[in-house]
């Protein structure tokens, strides 16, 4: 999960149904360090995708995730925050230190 609730690369109001190439933002990309220069892309697996498997493992750590497990545990899904898409999934598997789920 990231900071601002994404899950694989579907960042907030850019989610895909399936499995798709998406241009990364400039705050993602700040996030995988380095020297990229853009347009960088990336494949992800779509919300759909996700949603169809059978069990999810989501990861959080470090305090930059709190807000967003917070989200995805109180508002409504949709896709401004796409960790909302998965949270009523019946295999869904949190795992997060205790600075991540500081808010919870």
């Amino acid at each position: 999960i990231g900071a601002d609730g994404h899950i694989a690369y579907n960042l907030p109001g850019q989610t895909g149904p399936r499995t798709h190439v998406m241009t990364l933002d400039p705050a993602t990309l700040a996030t995988l360090g380095g020297d990229l220069r853009g347009p960088v892309r990336g494949i992800t697996m779509g919300m759909d995708t996700i949603r169809s498997a059978p069990r999810i493992l989501l990861l959080a750590t470090g305090p930059t995730k709190a807000e967003a497990l917070r989200r995805m545990r109180d508002d409504e899904p949709g896709d401004a925050w796409p960790c909302t898409l998965i949270r009523d999934h019946p295999g869904l598997t949190l795992i997060a230190d205790e600075a991540a789920a500081a808010q919870l």
